[in-house]
């Protein structure tokens, strides 16, 4: 392939285009979703029957003590926590396989649509997006606030959305511009925008289940206990028994302070058993972004270290929105560090950081399990009662158990990764249409992380 620059474009060339990044995770997380999709059927059942024998239970209770037990139901759903990240995501990867249906809900809230108009900047560009790949067709916003942005409309196809910003920064920097392209241009090399991105169905499948997650589980569950605790004081005020915190025949009693901080932690325990099953997904979502800023970095070379093309993105002042910016973005300081061109050190950090999303989603399951513990009955222990000993036991048990199924995880990762570079070119060929030229490959960072992926493995497997 010439490696002449062509008139209005640039040649598709290892200094534009350089090097394998990193192996596509998503594509890998799903698979690895999908091969354990019956557990989630088995999750479903088994909260479906935990729910009818407490509603059954309840309906005994309430036979002799109404009071007791008339907010219970609303408690029932949260039977159902450990599943409902899974259905989420059953309903997300559902909705991946229609790209067209998600293409017109983009287009029309963003209201993108062809150009009107076929000014020279809008030629420039399809130059240039012309020189990486034929599967990618331009629409136009004249909407402020945006650059650029990908969506899919076929499976193999995506539309790039371009703004009225992107097209003043194509005139004023034109070398930051291109850099935007490039990010864009690798997340369709590497099958990305089916899975990422505006109208995102993994992402609304996160949003929806923290929505549901409060509405159908948390807040039902905060005023059933509440009622329990409105009762108690009543019980203990009949008795003729006050302050703050009293011991009485049914355990040590909290004072309206500690029962909300009791509350706080059951409410972070339950959270971090949701958000466990979406820690891979993220994980994967990130990596895929720091390699679009990989690419970019390449190819802006020393311009990249600057920060330009940072300083072009959209950053969230609000603490919320920052949070749900990281459901889809990395941290900005990764972004920054990615853009100033790790080394080889680098380059087998990030190869690790797929993988090391399983240690994150063991701390969040720990949590899941102690946090309720604690907020429950861990103020006991201020008065002497021993409430945390079995648990100890459980949380080790499991450890081990959820360890020792990673090993067949990790033996495969650690074979992609070793491979990866010989592989890169077929899978972009796959999706960009044709293949790219691979000149100079350093395929020691590849070797090395997938070195110390086998050795994580063979620790699991001893286990």
């Amino acid at each position: 392939m010439s490696t002449e620059p062509k008139e209005g474009g640039t040649a598709y060339q290892n200094e534009r285009m350089p090097g394998p990044g990193l192996p596509p995770w998503l594509w890998i997380w799903l698979a690895f979703w999908l091969w354990s999709l019956p557990n989630l059927w088995s999750q479903i059942k088994w909260g479906w029957s935990s729910m009818m024998e407490a509603r059954t239970r309840d309906l005994e209770i309430a036979a002799q003590f109404p009071d007791m037990v008339k907010w219970k139901f609303l408690t029932y759903p949260g039977y159902l926590l450990e599943s409902l990240p899974g259905i989420a995501l059953a309903i997300s990867v559902c909705l991946v396989f229609l790209p067209y249906l998600r293409a017109r809900w983009v287009e029309r809230k963003l209201s993108l649509g062809p150009p009107t108009q076929e000014t020279e900047s809008l030629t420039e560009i399809r130059r240039f997006v012309g020189e990486f790949t034929n599967r990618l067709t331009i629409t136009q916003s004249l909407r402020p606030g945006q650059l650029a942005m990908i969506y899919p409309n076929r499976f193999r196809r995506a539309v790039l959305g371009v703004f009225s910003g992107f097209l003043i920064l194509w005139k004023r920097d034109r070398r930051t511009a291109e850099g935007v392209l490039i990010h864009e241009i690798t997340h369709l090399r590497c099958g990305d925008p089916l899975l990422i991105g505006v109208g995102s169905p993994v992402r609304g499948a996160i949003i929806w289940s923290l929505l549901a997650f409060v509405l159908l589980i948390e807040i039902p569950i905060l005023i059933e206990h509440i009622d329990g605790y409105i009762r108690a004081r009543e019980e203990m005020g009949s008795a003729g028994i006050s302050g703050n915190v009293q011991k009485s025949g049914r355990g040590t009693f909290l004072s309206f302070g500690g029962f909300l901080l009791a509350q706080l932690f059951v409410f972070g325990g339950h959270l971090g058993l949701l958000l466990a099953p979406f820690t891979m997904p993220i994980m994967a979502i990130w990596c895929a972004e720091l390699n679009a800023d990989l690419a970019t970095s390449r190819f802006l070379g020393p311009a990249g270290k600057e920060g330009r093309f940072l300083e072009q993105l959209r950053q969230e002042t609000r603490w919320y929105r920052r949070c749900l910016a990281w459901l889809t973005h990395p941290p900005r300081w990764m972004r920054r560090w990615v853009m100033r061109q790790p080394g080889r050190f680098g380059m087998v950090t990030l190869l690790c950081l797929f993988p090391a999303g399983y240690l994150l989603k063991l701390f969040l399951i720990c949590l899941g399990v102690i946090l309720p513990v604690v907020g429950t009955k861990g103020f006991a222990a201020l008065y002497g009662e021993t409430v945390l000993d079995g648990v100890w036991g459980v949380i080790f048990d499991g450890a081990k158990g959820f360890l020792a199924s990673l090993a067949l995880p990790l033996i495969i990762l650690a074979i992609l990764t070793g491979i990866w570079p010989w592989l890169c070119s077929r899978w972009e060929a796959f999706f960009t249409g044709g293949p790219r030229p691979l000149l100079k490959i350093d395929r020691l960072p590849y070797f090395f992380a997938a070195g110390l992926i086998m050795i994580a493995a063979c620790v699991c497997t001893s286990i």
